[in-house]
């Protein structure tokens, strides 16, 4: 059997023991579901807006086959992943990416957009079909559970197994030597 793929599920938003935590409690529960996924929980919000990211994270983020973003939708989007993106040194290319938002009508759609702008600017894949989970606030139990379901379970799930797919086949590739991602402009001014 081949090892788990690694993935690391990034928290957005406000510090612990906010709103988030119950959507990321929700979430791992579901990934218990999925053996081939080795799931490291990244907090975002832990370390100041004028310092980069902490060597721990780093570390992980350089581990990872794939990576799971969890984001709100409030205040105008997911401020701590973006400050993730924009670390130069971080390893985004050839690696996939999947997006859980959450709020109220929009399900955190609007920073699930934004953060998927960054991806393809670091030259990473990010998985279409992201999670919005719509009316979070009044559907997510203090300790993670899901009231009201709108069919939030088996598209994660779907998403889930798109993500793994994908984290295998490109960790695959990069076993098998350095893999050229061209830019997006490459070959259009010819």
């Amino acid at each position: 059997m081949p090892a788990p793929l690694s993935l690391a599920m990034l928290l957005g938003g406000a510090p612990p023991t906010q709103f988030r935590d119950r959507v990321a409690r929700w979430v791992a529960r579901q990934l218990r579901d999925h053996d081939a996924l080795a799931v490291t929980p990244i907090d975002c919000a832990g370390w100041p807006a004028s310092t980069p990211p902490p060597t721990e994270i780093r570390k992980n983020l350089h581990a990872a086959d794939g990576f799971l973003l969890i984001t709100p939708e409030y205040n105008g989007g997911p401020m701590a992943l973006e400050r993730l993106f924009d670390a130069a040194d971080l390893p985004w290319a050839g690696k996939p990416v999947a997006f859980v938002g959450y709020g109220g009508d929009s399900g955190g759609e609007r920073a699930v957009a934004r953060l998927h702008e960054r991806c393809v600017a670091r030259r990473a894949l990010a998985l279409p079909g992201p999670l919005l989970c719509v009316d979070a606030y009044t559907r997510f139990g203090l300790h993670g559970e899901l009231y009201a379901s709108l069919g939030e379970p088996l598209r994660l799930s779907r998403l889930l197994a798109r993500l793994a797919l994908c984290a295998g086949a490109l960790r695959a590739a990069r076993g098998a030597g350095p893999v050229a991602i061209p830019s997006v402009s490459a070959g259009l001014d010819d």
